[in-house]
């Protein structure tokens, strides 16, 4: 049967009366939007089979044990064949830490709207299914660095490392209509969205957005025109940021203190980023031009149990936090605190994997560092593999053994640091050994 392939978008920015919004800030609340937030959905069906990939320009997905169902029982996709990931975005507004009853409340009314417009969104992007062809190429973007910056003291904190690991890799699949118009992309890329995290606009208050990667699908998508839609995803990007973010400021001795930055600024990059990424995200598109009707489709999922770490001592942690990213220097005599291997524990990693005829989707339920969706990658049995992160509630950080002494913030979460490599990508060739046996 002949490949045919939907896609749609719903626009999902707060409502004007949600304002002043509870943000992911810590009481600076979102004013209104500076840039817009989508959700989007591309469908695939080859006769047999339907894929259904939706994509949210948020921190993470809304809870899948209740909108997958839905989706299969409004829109008749197995829940099973659903994939959903997340732009991991530090500026959108599916994040509240207030627990003020008021700010729940809109939290609620928000996440409600969510997930009503992802629905809306798939049921137009099978409305709009029509005959197709895909492909599949690797295009490059250089505005994403390692964030795990070297500093003069042998110590690591949140910068900008041009000599760590960075994947700069657009990993495109893109599908085109009969008469060679672009219906959708997915594109991967590994980055966080967090510039303007903890920043204001140039009046001084917070606005929402969709961050670089939010406006460089809405350039792609403007620029090419009609209904196209292009759909972003977050490649391992544990330790990968905008270059521009956590700008430093150096003192006589060589210590970073976080930059003061004009009211602004971060914003305006905002767009400027996003536009050169959404640039970018074209190019890695255009240069796609061998295609393919037949795209049979395998779907699993797993759980990989992880090695767990645990704390011998009490610690603080904002003050862990203040420390590993150089807010203020440490005093003497402080020392951060030491993880040791908590055997009696494990915790659960969720992976998905989607084949689309002869492209692979890795999906992980963390933030991987860099260098292990690298080795998932290398350990996948297809050359064509994106790897896709915030597919599930986030089980948080996951270093890889090169970074173990780097001691920056992310270090001090559950997951036994270092520890994870082998495992994980052992687990990802095992789910495909599975499924291809079948």
């Amino acid at each position: 049967m002949a490949l045919t392939v939907g896609a749609a978008r719903r626009l999902i920015n707060p409502t004007e009366e949600m304002f002043p919004y509870p943000s992911y800030q810590f009481g600076n609340p979102f004013v209104g939007v500076y840039t817009n937030c989508y959700v989007r959905a591309v469908v695939m069906d080859n006769g047999k089979d339907q894929a259904l990939h939706v994509g949210f320009d948020l921190g993470g997905v809304p809870d899948p044990k209740v909108l997958k169902p839905r989706i299969e029982a409004e829109c008749g996709i197995p829940a099973s064949h659903i994939l959903f990931t997340a732009i991991h975005n530090h500026t959108g507004c599916d994040m509240c830490f207030s627990r003020d009853p008021e700010d729940q409340a809109k939290w609620r009314a928000y996440m409600a709207l969510v997930n009503d417009m992802a629905v809306e969104a798939v049921k137009e992007a099978i409305s709009k299914k029509r005959p197709a062809r895909y492909g599949f190429g690797i295009g490059q973007s250089y505005v994403n660095g390692n964030r795990d910056m070297r500093c003069d003291d042998g110590t690591f904190t949140q910068g900008y490392e041009p000599e760590g690991y960075c994947d700069h890799n657009v990993y495109t699949l893109k599908f085109i209509d009969e008469e060679d118009r672009l219906i959708a992309a997915i594109v991967s890329f590994g980055m966080h969205a967090t510039l303007g995290y903890f920043d204001v606009d140039a009046d001084g208050k917070t606005r929402c957005s969709g961050n670089i990667p939010g406006v460089a699908e809405e350039y792609a998508e403007e620029r090419y025109g009609g209904d196209t839609v292009v759909l972003w995803a977050s490649e391992a990007a544990g330790d990968q940021n905008p270059q521009l973010y956590c700008l430093r400021d150096y003192d006589k001795d060589g210590f970073p203190y976080m930059s003061k930055l004009l009211p602004g600024l971060q914003y305006n990059l905002i767009k400027v980023m996003g536009q050169r990424h959404g640039v970018d995200l074209c190019r890695s598109i255009d240069a796609i031009d061998k295609y393919n009707k037949n795209m049979p489709m395998k779907f699993g999922q797993t759980m990989i149990d992880l090695p767990a770490q645990k704390f011998e001592e009490e610690f603080d942690g904002q003050w862990v936090n203040d420390i590993t990213n150089h807010i203020y220097p440490m005093k003497p005599g402080e020392k951060l605190p030491t993880a040791v291997p908590d055997p009696d524990h494990k915790v659960p990693l969720y992976v998905q994997e989607v084949v689309l005829g002869d492209v692979a989707i890795v999906g992980v339920a963390a933030e991987l560092y860099a260098l292990i969706g690298k080795y998932c990658r290398e350990n996948s049995p297809y050359s064509k593999t994106m790897i896709m992160t915030h597919v599930d509630r986030s089980v948080g950080y996951i270093i890889d053994a090169t970074s173990v002494d780097h001691y920056c913030f992310e270090q001090f979460g559950r997951i036994q640091a270092g520890a994870c490599d082998e495992i994980i990508a052992e687990g990802v060739r095992e789910l495909f050994d599975e499924m291809n046996a079948d």
